[in-house]
């Protein structure tokens, strides 16, 4: 199995969410220092459920925010948890 169908596997049984859980914790202080000012793109390679780009999205302010991911599904779901005009993510 490929990586990118063992994280489509993830994605259809719901586990991207858990990986947002599971390492917001430590996430968050890396995110926290990462040289993002207002109206500056981000690009997150292996992007998974998104929840890096949303985040700096929304707290560092950051103009637009895209995610690359293998995972086809993944980036599905990640499609699927903002509406944001300014967040996207692809394959």
């Amino acid at each position: 199995m490929s990586v990118s169908d063992e994280f489509d596997d993830w994605a259809a049984r719901g586990k991207d969410r858990g990986m947002e859980d599971r390492h917001w914790h430590t996430a968050k202080h890396v995110l926290a220092r990462m040289p993002v000012e207002a109206g500056d793109t981000v690009l997150d390679l292996g992007s998974g459920s998104g929840y890096a780009g949303r985040a700096l999205k929304e707290t560092a302010d950051a103009g637009r925010a895209y995610g690359i991911d293998a995972s086809p599904a993944m980036a599905e779901n990640a499609r699927s948890y903002t509406d944001d005009g300014d967040v996207g993510f692809l394959v």
